[in-house]
């Protein structure tokens, strides 16, 4: 079986269907190292406003795209097909894709 067309296929699907905020952040997670930061490394790196950015979270913590860590300081990652996911997503963007939803 062709694993990877498996997963490029599932990614494509969980990808379509997100919100543009949520798209926006996984793709910002990319390039941070190893697809992992505090949510005030994602705050700065995405420059979502805060309501933004929980609802963008909350959506990809439910469709078990980011992993939250931690109790007091949570923090946030990628799964590492995750992350190459993003990444290439970031490698296929515009130059207008880049800015903020």
């Amino acid at each position: 079986p062709d694993t990877d067309a498996f997963y490029q296929y599932f990614y494509r699907v969980s990808w379509d269907i997100l919100s543009a905020p949520a798209q926006y952040l996984l793709r910002c997670m990319a390039g941070l190292p190893e697809g992992e930061g505090t949510w005030e490394d994602l705050s700065v790196t995405s420059g979502l406003s805060g309501n933004d950015l929980a609802a963008a979270i909350e959506t990809l913590t439910t469709r078990s795209l980011l992993q939250a860590r931690g109790f007091e300081e949570k923090t946030y990652c990628l799964h590492p097909l995750t992350y190459h996911f993003a990444a290439s997503q970031v490698a296929q963007m515009t130059e207008t894709e880049e800015r903020a939803p």
